[in-house]
């Protein structure tokens, strides 16, 4: 996150009084909280719920998350993924990205 911020800063002053928004959508709520920790220059924002891995569905309300983070990811302008994941490229596959970078 520390190199995206490095990227980020500069077109956020640019853009200046509006701000980046950057959809974080994770497993695990340890990458919310560094996405936010690192990126002072974006607005953070997430689905409510408790982030859950798609194989470890216990509720409905897991589903509808995992399912809205996938919908969002969908439909954002821009897709970073650090790692390779079939789920952010369903999402990319579905959706209206002009960037994806894996």
């Amino acid at each position: 996150f520390a190199k995206l911020e490095t990227v980020l800063a500069p077109a956020a002053v640019h853009l200046k009084p509006r701000k980046i928004a950057i959809f974080v959508a994770s497993d695990s709520a340890d990458v919310v909280k560094y996405a936010r920790r690192f990126l002072k220059c974006c607005d953070i924002v997430e689905n409510e719920g408790i982030p859950v891995h798609y194989t470890h569905i216990a509720s409905a309300a897991d589903a509808a998350k995992i399912l809205a983070d996938w919908y969002i990811l969908a439909l954002t302008e821009v897709i970073i993924a650090p790692t390779c994941s079939s789920f952010v490229e369903t999402a990319h596959e579905a959706g209206l990205q002009s960037l994806y970078l894996a």
